[in-house]
């Protein structure tokens, strides 16, 4: 029992006792008559599950942020936090992000991230976030980078699809531009075509797997060098 006195932190003096396996009770100037504590007082709340009782037989330790002074003692902390740096993503999470294996990294944004034991907390690394521009980029740099390694294939039929007006592109990475009634085609998705622009050369939305030395997707099999 303690007293609950404006200069205790309660959450981490409460996390700290149930986690050692200690009932706690937080007792206010009504606990006290002039002469004694009020043990009914307490007794009743813990009967009641009152906010003020937590019993290490069904109370679990209450969440509380790790001090951010923890991460300084990692030897690139700038990008690392507790709090999740891309709260907008629906985060699928998969083992073995990066090129150590006892991360997560998330199939959509490339977020990383690892369990802390000692904190109990999920450290992030915002560094490996990848934005949807980052993958489209990456992504079309991969299919052309993997064109000229194969030298495309003679029977490769372009399926175009749709990509504003008059501009169409293949799942290979080829663009189409129709103009002046003459179909201009580009192989190369970076090439500088005055008259040919595309709004977005992502086409699919990759779902990542580790695979030895590489991440790839299951969706499309596009290859992404760790």
């Amino acid at each position: 029992m303690q007293y609950a006195n404006e200069e205790k932190d309660l959450d981490a003096v409460t996390h700290d006792y149930l986690s050692a396996g200690y009932s706690v009770y937080w007792a206010s100037p009504d606990d006290f008559s002039n002469d004694r504590f009020r043990i009914e007082e307490m007794v009743v709340a813990f009967d009641q599950q009152a906010e003020t009782a937590f019993a290490a037989s069904w109370a679990d330790p209450p969440e509380i942020d790790p001090p951010e002074e923890y991460l300084e003692r990692f030897v690139n902390s700038e990008p690392l936090t507790f709090t999740d740096p891309n709260p907008d993503c629906n985060h699928t999470w998969k083992y073995g992000g990066s090129d150590l294996h006892d991360r997560d990294f998330c199939n959509h944004c490339r977020l990383e991230r690892w369990k802390d034991t000692a904190v109990e907390a999920y450290i992030y690394d915002k560094s490996t976030i990848k934005t949807s521009s980052d993958l489209a980029d990456r992504t079309a740099q991969a299919a052309f980078e993997q064109r000229e390694k194969e030298k495309k294939k003679e029977d490769h039929q372009h399926v175009w699809e749709p990509r504003g007006e008059n501009r169409y592109r293949c799942r290979c990475g080829a663009r189409l531009k129709e103009h002046k009634g003459e179909e201009i085609i580009s192989n190369d998705p970076f090439e500088d075509f005055s008259e040919m622009t595309t709004t977005d050369p992502q086409y699919c939305d990759h779902i990542w797997e580790r695979e030895d030395g590489c991440m790839r997707c299951i969706s499309c099999g596009l290859e992404d060098p760790l």
